[in-house]
């Protein structure tokens, strides 16, 4: 299986009018967590998950918890799989081994280039017993009762939902994806995603 690298979303400000206007568009804003992107990759050659980075290598100084490890070895996969998530472990003080998924790009040894980001979102919910809990990931003291989770979808308006969840230290900012769009990857580096936008909260604003 060859890895593909993952998309970076186009970064706009929050007073940006397109910001505000991308809910009118259909867009669903998502959680970016303040972590490493991790690409988490399973061959039949070995039958062992691997952690990549988004530069195309595993992560050399992370061993993860065997708690996240046994949650990702009950995932009801097939064949050769890449799943594109957050891990957070390195960044906020007191949250370790917490691998947040956002999308799927290779199902069975087969990148998922006709699918579109709601059809992967479904498959993705499909690997978990439950939609998340958004309460669970907003305070400042989360109480994360699993290692692997699925990161929320929001609902409502982006500028105040914004405002909301930028208030706690592990939360990078949004990211706003459009739902009817196609998967978009790379193959020497990461491109940028013309359907995501990211809008993120000022630097010297992050625990750690």
């Amino acid at each position: 299986m060859r890895y593909l690298y993952p998309s970076k979303p186009i970064l706009i400000s929050k007073n940006q009018d397109l910001f505000k206007n991308l809910k009118t568009k259909g867009y669903i804003p998502e959680i970016k967590f303040n972590g490493d992107r991790c690409e988490l990759l399973l061959t039949k050659i070995n039958g062992i998950w691997e952690f990549w980075n988004r530069h195309g290598s595993k992560f050399t100084h992370y061993t993860p918890h065997p708690d996240l490890l046994k949650e990702i070895g009950s995932l009801k996969v097939e064949g050769d799989v890449q799943l594109d998530g957050e891990l957070l472990h390195f960044k906020v003080e007191g949250i370790k081994h917490i691998l947040v998924l956002y999308d799927i790009y290779i199902w069975d040894g087969k990148p998922l280039v006709d699918k579109t980001f709601a059809e992967r979102r479904v498959m993705l919910e499909g690997l978990f017993d439950s939609k998340p809990d958004l309460h669970s990931f907003l305070s400042n003291n989360p109480n994360f009762s699993k290692h692997l989770l699925l990161s929320p979808q929001l609902d409502g308006d982006f500028p105040t939902l914004f405002e909301e969840i930028t208030k706690y230290g592990y939360i990078e900012g949004m990211v706003m994806k459009d739902p009817k769009a196609k998967l978009v990857y790379g193959l020497k580096s990461c491109p940028v995603n013309p359907w995501q936008f990211k809008v993120r909260k000022p630097c010297g604003k992050y625990s750690h």
